[in-house]
């Protein structure tokens, strides 16, 4: 009984290794991706600022559509690779895949506060697991801390409601300026944090509880603030070079459901049904089931955030799949452990809760490395949408530089190399320095399926193919020679 105690407590840092080290398998096998140059450049930028102690805005006119606490992590993170003078993304990569485990550790001491250990135990896994997300917390990009400071801004909160703690309530609005001040689709959290103060204090609200409601008012005041202090973007000109951020969203058309249109109030509810597991998705069933046989208020809390996080859909940021919605899938897994132990009793959970974890198991098997190409079984999976042409894969330029390296290894020297791809810039550097990028007669043509599916390149006939990189039997990478 005592080792099953010790067991117990060492629980969380368990877990916490396991999604660590799960990202950081293969942490530069995916490639580089779309915009990981950007959000590199822009850390160096802010250093060098720093550095001369130049807060004119205008300095800090780089990447201005996203705010700059996620770019000043993988600044810090990158100091290696500048110092060095080299691009050099795996840095930042760590930092992303350390983040991505926090987040998990957190959402394991939610769920145990607000449900039970098993509940968050299966919670965490099944997180760590989800293939979109573990491709996203291998990318030097803003969602691992968008989804940081959104998990914790949540648990802090939700502890300060409970336990009426005024340095919980001031250390949320801390976390919740570091989550608006990472990505703008947090400001979400304005209005999911007025309805977890009002499901948590119910009839007490305007009773002898009242005087938090002053903090419904401080708790954004802090996080604006903060956003202000942090981004000398802003620091001139505030309304105009706000405004310039936010309205470079909007009218980005893609391929969904196989046309190529600007999306709809449908598109997150449909990503998610098809990038998120089946088995995950069944689970929720059992979770909505139980919450109204049990009205707990922690149900609630967790469904207010799966439902809020909805709201997205009314902005003007609906594209690249999941990645501006990844705020839900703390509030996803919660509530797909839920479901599953209100389906199993405890002498089969531990049986079909292993199977579970195979099947997801097997899943990031099946898709590694390139886990941000994965569909589910509902869309017959990654193959389902190549065969249909439903949605985009390898829009992020993943397997690019796979195929970069696979010509360096093999073309003689000062070979011609046309890298006919979308984007165009995923090498890597993985591109032998002897070898030449040009479309003029080239020897070999990198092509992938953003480029064949809306540029419909014409390949010489003198030309045959050579290799592919695939992701479950698709090629969305191919390498052509004479």
């Amino acid at each position: 009984m005592k080792k099953f105690k010790k067991i117990i407590i060492y629980l969380p840092l368990i877990l916490f290794i396991v999604a660590l080290s799960w990202r950081l398998i293969g942490i530069n096998k995916q490639g580089e991706t779309w915009d990981e140059v950007a959000y590199f450049n822009a850390g160096r930028t802010y250093l060098h600022n720093l550095k001369k102690l130049d807060f004119n805005s205008e300095a800090w006119d780089i990447n201005k559509e996203h705010p700059p606490v996620g770019k000043y992590i993988y600044a810090l993170a990158s100091i290696p690779a500048y110092s060095h003078q080299v691009t050099d993304y795996t840095y930042g990569r760590l930092a992303s895949a350390l983040m991505g485990a926090l987040t998990i550790l957190i959402v394991f001491y939610l769920a145990k506060d607000l449900f039970s250990t098993e509940v968050a135990v299966l919670a965490g896994l099944i997180l760590t697991f989800i293939p979109d997300l573990v491709g996203l917390n291998k990318v030097l990009g803003l969602d691992s801390p968008t989804l940081l400071f959104f998990t914790l801004t949540v648990f802090l909160f939700i502890k300060a409601c409970k336990k009426l703690s005024h340095k919980l309530f001031i250390l949320s609005g801390l976390s919740l300026g570091l989550a608006i001040g990472t990505r703008f689709s947090n400001f979400i959290l304005f209005i999911l944090l007025p309805i977890i103060f009002l499901l948590i204090f119910d009839k007490d609200v305007f009773g002898k509880k009242r005087i938090f409601l002053i903090y419904l008012l401080i708790i954004p005041l802090i996080a604006l603030i903060f956003l202000y202090l942090s981004w000398p973007w802003l620091w001139t000109g505030t309304i105009s070079h706000l405004g310039q951020s936010l309205h470079h969203w909007g009218g980005i058309k893609e391929l969904f459901l196989g046309q190529i249109r600007t999306p709809g109030y449908d598109y997150y509810l449909i990503y998610l049904g098809v990038t998120t597991p089946i088995l995950v998705l069944i689970l929720l069933m059992p979770f909505f089931i139980q919450m109204f046989k049990n009205r707990n208020v922690n149900n609630w809390l967790i469904l207010a955030w799966f439902l809020v996080s909805f709201l997205i859909t009314f902005s003007p940021t609906k594209l690249n799949g999941m990645r501006y919605m990844v705020l839900i899938y703390p509030a996803l897994a919660i509530m797909a452990s839920v479901g599953f132990f209100y389906l199993f009793q405890k002498k089969d959970s531990l049986i079909f809760g292993s199977l579970f974890i195979l099947y997801l198991l097997i899943i990031n098997i099946n898709y590694y490395p390139y886990y941000l190409t994965y569909y589910n079984e509902l869309v017959g999976g990654t193959y389902g949408v190549y065969k249909n042409k439903l949605f985009p894969i390898g829009w992020w330029g993943e397997g690019v530089e796979e195929a970069s390296s696979w010509v360096s290894a093999n073309a003689p020297t000062a070979a011609k190399v046309y890298l006919n791809t979308i984007p165009n810039h995923t090498t890597g550097g993985k591109l032998r320095n002897d070898l030449i990028l040009t479309s003029e007669n080239p020897d070999y043509i990198i092509v992938n399926l953003n480029t064949i599916w809306f540029d419909d390149p014409k390949i010489p006939n003198n030309f045959h193919l050579l290799k592919t990189i695939n992701s479950d039997k698709v090629p969305f990478v191919q390498i052509y020679g004479k």
